[in-house]
């Protein structure tokens, strides 16, 4: 009801009273009146208050679901045609899914693809899971499969592992074929009300993993503060005195790998280390279970792991947009933010330079996948000749991944 149709109901009600005359019974009957019409007043109101609670509900349930500027700049796919918002403090510790309009073909032909070259997975930063092998690619997401993972990776029998955030966990799917996917596990997060602010706030596991020769590692999140050990009266040039995180970090990363059982907690590898920001998987090898984490916020610097040899190096520090390891997990390749894509170990060599920004790398055997834009590009370790993918065009790139 408009405010216009209760106005409207008023002055009904009052040009309907009967004139009474003073006196004891008169004032009594007008106080029956004026009750009989406040009753209907407030039945009028109630219907406003009720039609408006539903109208706010109704906008809420669409800001929550449809709005394109939701605040935590995070919409995560909970299934097919839904979308489930953040809260800033959980968003800000996965990657930032993009809206975009779905693929309207489950398949595309693809040009340029090596003889022999094993299968590549794409995916991009809707969520969208595609696969390329020979000639063809193929969308993974579709069917009762919807879009809407943050990470994807191959396991050794042809099959891919996903993830995705639905609720209050990171849930790993195991997609057997396209349009064939089931939980392989689920992994709980809780979110610390004592996290300093500006950081991520969870306690539990991040999107990000990689599957080797030892199972699935898993990267775990610690909100802070996290004491550390250190000594506040010396005096630092490089870490003052006034620094609330010269003895304590604000959030930690630790690793944790899964044999056979990946439903079954596993093994902590003793690697662990404070951060200004999480540290994402970005890289790994396909022959071994060396991996790359991004280090710094925005993920500019690569941290190189080695579960093996219970070790980290930083590789002199390599920055870049993209990273890939060569299978072996000894070399690295590097993307600038200029669009150079080079090798940085063992022995610097400057391959191409992509036209557009580059998101995403992996390396197998003799080639290098860059994806830029929308665009697959294959670049030779060993020459640095380059070929697109032609053909193959979809949204923007956040992961590629070769068949181990």
């Amino acid at each position: 009801m408009h405010l216009s149709e209760l106005e409207e109901t008023l002055r009904a009600l009052r040009d309907g009273e009967p004139d009474v005359a003073p006196g004891r019974d008169a004032v009594a009957r007008r106080h029956q009146v004026r009750r009989r019409r406040l009753g209907a007043s407030l039945a009028v109101a109630a219907v406003v208050v009720v039609v408006a609670a539903v109208a706010v509900v109704a906008a809420v349930a669409v800001v929550a679901v449809a709005r394109p500027d939701d605040p935590s700049g995070q919409r995560v796919e909970a299934g097919p045609g839904t979308t489930v918002p953040l809260a800033p403090a959980v968003a800000r510790c996965f990657p930032t899914l993009t809206s975009g309009v779905p693929s309207s073909s489950t398949t595309q032909a693809v040009h340029g693809w090596p003889d022999g070259q094993a299968p590549l997975l794409a995916l991009t930063t809707a969520g969208e899971l595609w696969v390329i092998d020979g000639a063809q690619a193929t969308l993974w997401t579709t069917g009762d499969v919807a879009p809407g993972y943050l990470w994807a990776r191959w396991a050794g029998d042809g099959t891919i592992y996903a993830s995705r955030v639905t609720g209050s966990a990171v849930q790993l799917e195991h997609l057997t074929a396209p349009g064939q996917a089931s939980v392989a596990v689920s992994l709980p997060f809780t979110v610390s009300a004592t996290a300093p602010a500006g950081y991520c706030a969870i306690d539990g596991y991040l999107s990000g993993f990689s599957i080797g020769p030892e199972g699935l590692l898993l990267v775990k999140h610690s909100p802070g503060p996290i004491p550390e050990s250190c000594a506040p009266t010396v005096v630092s040039t490089v870490t003052p005195d006034t620094d609330p995180w010269r003895c304590a970090s604000p959030e930690a990363t630790s690793y944790e790998v899964r044999a056979t059982d990946f439903t079954t907690k596993g093994i902590d590898s003793g690697l662990s280390s404070g951060s200004s920001s999480p540290r994402p998987i970005v890289a790994d090898s396909t022959g071994s279970s060396t991996f790359g984490v991004a280090d710094g916020a925005g993920g500019h610097e690569l941290l190189v792991v080695r579960p093996d040899l219970q070790a980290m190096c930083c590789y002199g520090g390599q920055t870049g947009v993209a990273f890939a390891l060569s299978p072996d997990g000894i070399g690295i390749a590097v993307a600038t933010d200029q669009g150079l894509v080079l090798l940085a170990a063992p022995a610097p060599v400057s391959l191409w330079t992509s036209p557009d920004p580059v998101t995403a790398m992996a390396w197998s055997g003799d080639h290098l996948a860059v994806g830029h834009g929308g665009t697959v590009t294959l670049v030779s370790t060993v020459d640095g000749q380059a070929r697109d993918l032609e053909g193959f065009a979809i949204g923007p790139i956040a992961a590629l991944d070769w068949l181990r």
